[in-house]
């Protein structure tokens, strides 16, 4: 909820003031806005008497720094509205908003004023129309959605003609070899292949990333953009599998979902690094606890396409970061 938060004040014209995390400016003729954010919960909140204090402080400093007025508002943020202290709190002290993270709303009491630099409105509305989006979040994220549910009846009808742990079946399931795709140019096999796995096991595992990674991402570049991201990490995930064992000249029947998977964790990993919003978020973990499970993951599944987790995320890393500079310009171009 924080960074939704940051983001609402950055497209009003405010400023992250560098030496505090939670505080923000805006500057307008003879008068200054200053917004702190600060969390409160059951078990972690300040005194009235600390809020007083540091907003005298706030006030004192930036109207000296400044050389003039200087509004402030304080923004609580809270899992609930019901807490009594930060409810007399809110009573107490002057020009604090509480805002409820969980029906995503701002209340104010009765002592407390909505004329704020005029932001009381457009923060409401901006709250629920992120709202809105999260109620769609299983439409916003339709492709992936699809494609596990395409992933999960393909494996429930091959395994009903076959056996799925036997390599000489899959491949005419259509799984890949480098000779079927270099030399019989059957190239169809690298995408019948990505629907293909090698048992439950390989199935749940590669599901698993697929419905984290695809339903982050989808939601951020759009559904059309995730499937082209994925099926062009996957081929290319392919071509370098096919070209490697050629190379080595080891023969090995191929599928499984690993390549176009791992071109969404590469797009999610250049995404962070162009994206400095999300650098301030939890990103940074989430990508990291993505990549150590799908590596986890992948070495409990026995013989690992190596080439192919590597060519799909490379490929994952460049069409991503054409999606990113994309909308980076187009944000832009918006201010």
């Amino acid at each position: 909820m924080s960074y939704l938060l940051r983001d609402f004040l950055y497209s009003k014209g405010y400023q992250k003031v560098l030496e505090k995390e939670t505080l923000f400016i805006r500057e307008e003729g003879e008068i200054a806005y200053l917004i702190q954010i600060t969390r409160a919960d059951y078990n972690h909140y300040a005194t009235k008497e600390e809020y007083m204090r540091n907003r005298q402080q706030l006030i004192f400093y930036w109207n000296g720094k400044l050389n003039k007025p200087v509004e402030l508002l304080n923004i609580i943020m809270t899992s609930s509205v019901h807490i009594p202290e930060i409810v007399r709190i809110a009573r107490e002290v002057k020009d604090i908003w509480l805002l409820d993270e969980e029906n995503k709303r701002v209340v104010l009491f009765e002592n407390q004023t909505s004329q704020f630099d005029n932001l009381y409105t457009p923060l409401e509305d901006w709250l629920q129309k992120e709202k809105k989006q999260e109620s769609y979040s299983l439409k916003q994220c339709m492709g992936t959605s699809i494609l596990i549910f395409l992933n999960i009846i393909i494996f429930f009808l091959i395994s009903r003609k076959g056996n799925v742990y036997n390599s000489s079946f899959m491949f005419e399931m259509g799984a890949q070899t480098w000779y079927s795709v270099l030399y019989e140019h059957e190239y169809y096999r690298m995408i019948t292949s990505m629907f293909l796995h090698f048992g439950w096991n390989h199935l749940f595992n590669n599901m698993l990333v697929l419905g984290i990674a695809g339903s982050q991402l989808e939601e951020k570049i759009g559904t059309i953009r995730f499937c082209i991201l994925y099926f062009v990490s996957g081929i290319a995930g392919n071509i370098l599998s096919n070209i490697g064992y050629a190379l080595q000249d080891v023969y090995a029947v191929c599928a499984g979902a690993s390549g176009a998977i791992y071109g969404l964790l590469g797009a999610i990993l250049i995404s962070l690094c162009l994206d400095r919003n999300q650098r301030k978020q939890n990103a940074p973990i989430r990508i990291i606890v993505l990549l150590f499970m799908s590596f986890y993951l992948s070495r409990t599944e026995g013989t690992v396409d190596y080439f192919a987790h590597i060519g799909g995320f490379v490929m994952g890393m460049i069409v991503g970061a054409l999606f990113s500079l994309s909308f980076i310009k187009k944000k832009l171009a918006h201010r």
